[in-house]
């Protein structure tokens, strides 16, 4: 069995997966020379099936990750992932959102409202996928769509080593969620949990990564780095922001996207510290997110923990999910962020 797993969001790639075994997996950032490529993976597609020496006939089924993605035929670099208001269609949908959240806030409905129309939207990229992979490299196999964080999920537990694990996901966003909590044994998922994308904690450390004049969803690192030289003296202004209930991630600022940047830039005293606002961002960050990982790890009773998400690129949230008593072992996959999602895809399609 053959499997091509294919991801266009960020960061965009491919990888190959025969009899359950990674033979080839390769983001498109590595072919085009543009960081964190964001797109139809054309070259990533072509050059896995080169290293693994599988021909177009070969392939049994495509596996792609995310449902819901605004279609981009070819893969372009990420800038700042909030540049522009009135960019794309893509960022004028998140505009609209954005703008719409602080009148309507965290209602449900509202919610569901949101990502219904995102679903009609980006309809246009489930149908466009198949056919591009067809013209341009002859793949007539059956494509499949999965959820992306259930993509990440199981590019943890399939390289983990643990027939039984507690596998937790926590990004930006992705099919509308942020988090995803799996009990997984012998391959069978069990959903627990999961966050709206509206809840999303690592938007907030995006958020701050722009304030401070770096660029989202790109230069979150530097946040973590700045954060060592300066004390949290913004936490409890966070905090009116972001809220751990002891069992789920809540936003209560009324706010999201391009209004939340607005929002906190109000909030924030005028010539703030670069630094004390990375130290504040990065505390709120592991108090919550370990948090979370620690009541979910209990519920299940499974201390093997698998974890995957952009927000798993932050070594110090993963020093402090590490140190839990309740955690026995803790695994990140590599390839946290969407760079995973090829294999995870592929991992999981095959295993069904």
């Amino acid at each position: 069995m053959i499997i091509l797993g294919v991801t266009d969001s960020i960061t965009s790639g491919a990888a190959i997966v025969i009899d359950g075994r990674i033979v080839a997996a390769v983001s498109e950032e590595r072919l085009n020379r543009q960081k964190m490529s964001m797109g139809f993976p054309a070259l990533s597609i072509a050059e896995v099936m080169r290293i693994a020496g599988v021909r177009p006939e070969d392939v049994d089924r495509v596996a792609v990750a995310t449902v819901e993605l605004f279609w981009r035929p070819k893969a372009v670099p990420c800038e700042d992932y909030f540049r522009s208001e009135r960019g794309d269609f893509r960022d004028t949908f998140l505009s609209f959102g954005s703008r719409i959240s602080t009148l309507v806030g965290d209602s449900a409905t509202a919610r569901r409202a949101y990502h219904r129309l995102k679903s009609a939207l980006t309809r246009t990229r489930r149908k466009a996928i198949p056919a591009a992979l067809e013209q341009e490299f002859g793949i007539t196999a059956p494509v499949k769509f999965l959820d992306h964080h259930l993509c990440h999920a199981a590019s943890a537990y399939y390289t983990a080593g643990h027939s039984e694990a507690t596998v937790i996901t926590q990004d930006g966003a992705g099919d509308g969620l942020c988090s995803e909590v799996f009990h997984v044994k012998d391959g069978k998922f069990s959903l627990l949990q999961k966050l709206d994308s509206y809840d999303s904690v690592g938007n907030y450390y995006a958020y701050v990564t722009h304030l401070c004049g770096f660029k989202a969803h790109r230069h979150e690192g530097k946040i973590t780095g700045l954060a060592a030289y300066g004390e949290p003296e913004y936490l409890d202004l966070l905090r009116r922001f972001v809220k751990y209930d002891g069992k789920s991630i809540q936003n209560i600022g009324r706010c999201f996207d391009h209004s939340a940047v607005r929002k906190l830039e109000r909030a924030l005293p005028k010539g703030f510290s670069r630094e004390n606002l990375s130290a504040s961002a990065q505390l709120l960050l592991e108090e919550s997110v370990a948090s979370f990982c620690d009541y979910w790890v209990r519920q299940t009773g499974v201390g093997h923990l698998g974890l995957a998400g952009g927000v798993f690129a932050n070594v110090k949230l993963n020093q402090r999910v590490h140190e839990l008593s309740s955690a026995k072992s803790v695994f990140v996959h590599p390839g946290m962020g969407d760079e995973g999602l090829a294999v995870g895809a592929a991992l999981f399609l095959h295993a069904q």
